[in-house]
């Protein structure tokens, strides 16, 4: 009786180590579990690393079936650790690729606004821009990618800014020469009215003789209206 309760408290311990490192696998495989999933939105971008968590996990359950449970909770726990990995670098990745699109989108901006002239019609913004944008590339190069990112967004909208206030002065001096066209022509219909009344006035004086009886003031208002005519001429209207 004695050799059957060593036998049987012997089972008894085995099933009891084999109970307590099952649960122990167990209770690594739902740590494991809450891991992929908090990492699974960033699987496209972890690569690599997931992949390894993926090929653990699949260990870990070839010896959670042999009932292997020791070798099945260390897997558990290396593929929780590559997971979590996985998260880390994805996070890194997805923040750099963002950075990498806000640079790329401040960069077309910016040639847009030297292609438009900005540096010459709003150059206080553009200066602005692109001090903005050297303090992106700097973050870039040290890799502090959220910082990157925040910079070339705000360099994208300052060159925006530059480029609509170009336009805007761009039209404003286009607004001011179309005005001094207007006015010049209005200017040399008035000078031409003038004109016409001049010649028509010397005819009249020329008829009363006046050329003969005022030569002196007859010779100046010639005088003044061939100078006229030569402004006329040369379009130098007072």
């Amino acid at each position: 009786y004695y050799e059957q309760a060593a036998q049987r408290f012997a089972q008894l311990q085995g099933e009891a180590v084999s109970r307590a490192a099952q649960e122990q696998a167990d209770a690594a495989r739902r740590l494991m579990e809450d891991k992929k999933r908090a990492a699974a939105e960033y699987e496209e971008w972890a690569g690599a690393t997931w992949a390894r968590a993926q090929g653990q996990e699949a260990e870990a359950e070839q010896a959670w079936t042999a009932q292997d449970y020791v070798r099945a909770a260390e897997l558990y726990k290396g593929a929780e650790h590559e997971y979590t990995a996985a998260r880390t670098e994805a996070e890194e990745e997805r923040e750099r690729r963002q950075a990498l699109a806000a640079r790329q989108s401040a960069e077309q901006e910016h040639s847009a606004a030297e292609q438009e002239a900005a540096p010459i019609h709003a150059t206080a913004l553009y200066s602005h821009a692109n001090a903005t944008l050297q303090q992106g590339d700097q973050q870039w190069a040290a890799q502090q990618w959220t910082a990157a990112a925040k910079a070339f967004s705000q360099a994208q909208q300052l060159f925006i800014q530059a480029r609509y206030e170009t336009r805007r002065e761009l039209e404003r001096r286009a607004t001011e020469q179309e005005q001094r066209e207007i006015e010049r022509a209005q200017l040399r219909r008035t000078v031409e009215e003038a004109q016409q009344e001049a010649v028509a006035a010397k005819a009249d004086a020329v008829i009363a003789n006046a050329d003969q009886y005022a030569a002196k003031l007859f010779k100046q208002g010639t005088t003044i209206q061939n100078k006229a005519e030569q402004s006329l001429a040369s379009e130098d209207l007072p």
